[in-house]
């Protein structure tokens, strides 16, 4: 005898789909605090891409200079300290300007968490984050990712002009 399929009722129907929608909205709030992340992650790597991109054309730049100080006049010294101070300052307020994004982006993760997701959010306020400080006379100083990039754009600034004030200080051969 063959089995009979039964069409479903008007009520197992709904309950199919109110499930389908508790698992799509589950679902939902999974991608979206993924997506957070995500644009975390673009963010963070974005700035870093900018910050190594600049740092290797400083080094190149000053490698170059370095090779041949007595080739070049004041002028030219002076325009490439120019150079390099105004790309660096650039990539210092890039990655100044993506910290409030990250922060949003973080908070939104938290919100997402805390909302729909008790028990992952408990353990997560549970665990104590690192927070890598340097404590100088008595005032600590942050150093995450984005300080050390920042205090390493600081440091070539610095390098560049120590040397154009060499450079510009150095007697030059008139041979």
């Amino acid at each position: 005898m063959a089995s009979e399929q039964k069409s479903p009722t008007p009520q197992s129907r709904r309950d199919v789909s109110c499930n389908l929608m508790n698992d799509c909205e589950k679902m939902d709030e999974n991608i979206y605090h993924q997506i957070q992340y995500d644009r975390i992650d673009n963010l963070e790597t974005r700035r870093e891409n900018f910050s190594n991109y600049v740092l290797t054309i400083c080094t190149g730049v000053l490698g170059i200079t370095l090779a041949n100080p007595n080739s070049l006049d004041s002028i030219s010294i002076f325009f490439i300290f120019l150079f390099g101070f105004a790309i660096n300052i650039i990539s210092i307020l890039f990655i100044k300007s993506t910290m409030p994004f990250i922060r949003m982006h973080q908070i939104r993760a938290d919100e997402i968490r805390k909302q729909y997701d008790l028990k992952l959010s408990t353990i997560n306020d549970l665990i104590i984050k690192p927070s890598p400080k340097i404590t100088i006379r008595k005032k600590d100083y942050e150093f995450k990712r984005h300080n050390i990039y920042i205090c390493l754009h600081w440091v070539i600034i610095l390098f560049f002009a120590v040397v154009t004030i060499h450079s510009l200080l150095i007697p030059k051969d008139i041979n």
